[in-house]
């Protein structure tokens, strides 16, 4: 190996890039960690404060504590529904990357326009 390259350096070499692919994956898992433990921690204290109304709406009586708690509960649940609306388009984008992975998305494009037909069709009947 007249280049001064020896197979022990180019393993090296080989070595050092799959550690530095993988700490970079490794980043970017922990990263993710991160918002979905705020997420879960949004999901969780969104499903107490909507406990907590359930349990104040049972006395009425204290009406100052029902309007704060119904306010929390108000922004609580737009930012459950935006969390759900969230994972459902990551839901749809896998399968859409999942069949156009596999060729398939004609598949998925003629079965949407084929719903969108029937969906159609039915609110011709009953209208």
């Amino acid at each position: 190996m007249g280049n001064g390259v020896t197979v022990s350096n180019t393993a090296s070499v080989s070595q050092q890039q799959i550690i530095d692919s993988l700490t970079v994956k490794l980043e970017k898992a922990n990263e993710r960690v991160k918002e979905l433990e705020a997420q879960t921690f949004d999901v969780i204290a969104a499903q107490s404060i909507e406990q907590a109304y359930q349990i104040a709406s049972s006395f009425p009586k204290d009406k100052a504590i029902l309007e704060a708690l119904s306010a929390v509960k108000e922004g609580a649940t737009n930012r459950l529904n935006k969390f759900a609306t969230e994972k459902k388009i990551d839901g749809v984008q896998l399968v859409i990357d999942a069949l156009a992975s596999k060729g398939m998305l004609d598949t998925l494009i003629s079965f949407v326009i084929n719903s969108v037909v029937e969906q159609l069709r039915k609110e011709q009947e009953h209208g």
